[in-house]
């Protein structure tokens, strides 16, 4: 069973979450969106850097330039569908 959390996966992820809450205009997806990108805020920034991923309490290794453009592509999305 693979179960880490990869940041680039969520981040597209997010994006289709905010997509989803402007298009559809369902508040649940937005929701859901700015809860993920929290858990990743919260849980896979550590010291000022991002992780790559997270698995059992942990965040691990180097974020990689994939990882960066998802989540920023993904926080943009979140911000302009508020």
């Amino acid at each position: 069973l693979d179960d880490k959390i990869i940041v680039a996966w969520n981040g597209w992820m997010i994006w289709a979450f905010a997509l989803a809450a402007r298009f559809l205009k369902d508040e649940r997806y937005l929701t859901a969106g700015q809860r993920a990108l929290g858990f990743i805020s919260d849980s896979l920034i550590v010291d000022g850097k991002l992780k790559r991923f997270y698995r059992d309490g942990e965040a691990r290794g180097h974020a990689s330039a994939e990882d960066y453009a998802s989540l920023i592509h993904a926080a943009l999305e979140l911000q302009f569908t508020d």
